[in-house]
């Protein structure tokens, strides 16, 4: 059942990719199929990939090292350039640090998600506790986020339909003291995944950058030896403007 959910996911999200996908495509079959290469191919080259979001530096790297390979390998037709460019991609992708897998975390962790408004923190706490449930791990959702309306019910929702277990207090409460009795009931249990739903705010909202801090410190100093992740959520659209 979960694999054929999983399977469903994949093809709306190639889907959703195609039309981005087929434009890349396009143009960058219309720079390989000029006569020759010069100056002009390599501009275009840089502004069809700076303009798919791979970012400056990657880009300019990247066409250096196609320059440095057609002069060792003695390539004069921009229509070889294609392999040498998948190459090159795919080397790029390589080189990015591995994925943070919460599922390493251990019998006992603490994740706090953090993040601006709007960004999906909840949802996305929600498809995390559904993953680590499907892994046989016993989740608590933390109700941290005492600021935003209705953001207590929102999380509650994601905790039955994951089947994980929810701590809250009363909007408006001190978020810190609802991470203070989580930490408390894990230790009591010995074992399972705290993840803590914070409210959204950005670096001018000083009052809730404060309790930020706070709920950090809190964190730290009652975890005492339990693992602590703490996850960014960003927009998926940011990019290299971020």
């Amino acid at each position: 059942m979960l694999q054929k959910k999983k399977s469903k996911l994949l093809k709306r999200l190639r889907s959703g990719l195609s039309k981005s996908r087929t434009n890349l495509s396009y143009q960058i079959k219309n720079v390989f199929q000029r006569e020759k290469i010069t100056d002009e191919v390599w501009d275009d080259l840089e502004a069809i990939l700076i303009g798919a979001d791979i970012g400056m530096d990657a880009t300019l790297a990247i066409v250096d090292d196609l320059k440095k390979q057609i002069k060792t390998e003695h390539i004069f037709d921009p229509g070889e350039l294609k392999e040498f460019l998948k190459k090159e991609l795919i080397k790029e992708l390589n080189t990015c640090p591995n994925k943070i897998n919460p599922s390493n975390l251990g019998d006992i962790s603490i994740i706090l998600m953090v993040g601006v408004n709007g960004t999906g923190k909840t949802t996305s706490i929600g498809k995390l506790a559904a993953q680590l449930r499907g892994e046989g791990k016993s989740v608590t959702l933390v109700a941290a986020d005492t600021f935003r309306a209705a953001a207590i019910e929102q999380l509650q929702k994601w905790a039955e339909r994951s089947g994980s277990n929810f701590i809250k207090h009363q909007r408006g409460a001190d978020a810190a003291a609802v991470v203070f009795d989580a930490i408390q009931s894990l230790r009591a249990k010995g074992s399972g995944v705290n993840i803590v739903d914070t409210a959204g705010r950005l670096h001018t909202y000083v009052n809730l950058m404060e309790e930020l801090k706070k709920i950090k410190r809190v964190t730290l100093r009652e975890a005492d030896g339990i693992p602590v992740l703490t996850l960014l959520v960003i927009d998926a659209t940011t990019g290299q403007n971020g």
